[in-house]
């Protein structure tokens, strides 16, 4: 099978993809049960939006991709960690931005992604990276969208000036200040001497999302700009390379055959 074919969509090999999807990730995962191809795109679905499993899920259903997001916007059932899903691959999959533009429709991120997280909620410093990491990745991905929806840049420096937060954190909020404000890379490291210290001596650890056993991950704050810039270089690569087998061949029998009812 040629990989510049033009596949029918319907004939994406579901009963494979899902086979090799349940050999990597946890029984916990609702696919295996299911009675129907729509019950089974709904679970994967809100699979998604656990952001351990995105990228797996991603890289096996990609051809189905952005009907799995589309169902989140009418059926939203945790916003936040369906942004950070999202936000996720919002650069490697570009076909994903009216989802995060809808996404980003929705009142309680009027003021932007920040004041999903209380002050008080703030403490938890998995949450709040993830969240800094999501602003993060929407600025990467486009700069005028802030301007265009109005988010206050406050936020951003309350959590830079807090004390009680940890360094990463601080850090992490000075990045996307500085990519929204549109201030230099001078103004910039001035901000962040004058706030944390001199320059890459100040330990940042911050939580980078979590493996595919559940287990978190971390990296240096410092190097989150060139972690990131890798991250997004290596999927990019990875799509326009890598061989992937989706789609059921003319004699192949499909017992999961998708109809069109099936998409959202």
């Amino acid at each position: 099978m040629q990989d510049d074919e033009i596949h029918d969509p319907l004939t994406f090999n579901l009963r494979q993809q899902t086979h090799i999807l349940l050999s990597k990730l946890p029984s916990s995962i609702a696919i295996s049960n299911c009675t129907s191809v729509s019950q089974i795109f709904d679970n994967l679905s809100s699979a998604l939006a656990i952001s351990a499993y995105t990228t797996c899920i991603a890289t096996l259903f990609r051809p189905v991709l952005l009907d799995l997001y589309a169902r989140w916007i009418t059926n939203s059932k945790d916003l936040e960690k369906e942004l950070i899903a999202l936000c996720l691959l919002i650069e490697v999959h570009e076909e994903l931005f009216p989802i995060l533009y809808r996404m980003l429709q929705n009142p309680l991120l009027a003021k932007g992604p920040v004041f999903l997280v209380s002050e008080a909620s703030r403490l938890d410093l998995k949450r709040i990276h993830q969240i800094l990491l999501a602003y993060y990745r929407i600025l990467q991905a486009n700069r005028e969208l802030p301007h265009q929806l109005y988010w206050p840049l406050t936020p951003l420096r309350q959590i830079a000036s807090e004390s009680t937060l940890n360094a990463a954190s601080r850090l992490l909020a000075i990045r996307c200040y500085a990519l929204q404000s549109r201030i230099g890379e001078a103004g910039r490291d001035k901000c962040e001497t004058t706030t944390l210290g001199e320059l890459y001596t100040v330990d940042c650890t911050l939580g980078y999302g979590n493996a595919l056993d559940g287990s978190q991950l971390t990296i240096d704050g410092w190097l989150m700009p060139i972690t990131e810039l890798e991250r997004v270089r290596s999927a990019r690569n990875a799509i326009a390379i890598e061989s992937q087998d989706f789609y059921c061949s003319d004699t192949e029998i499909v017992q999961e055959q998708i109809q069109r009812s099936d998409l959202w």
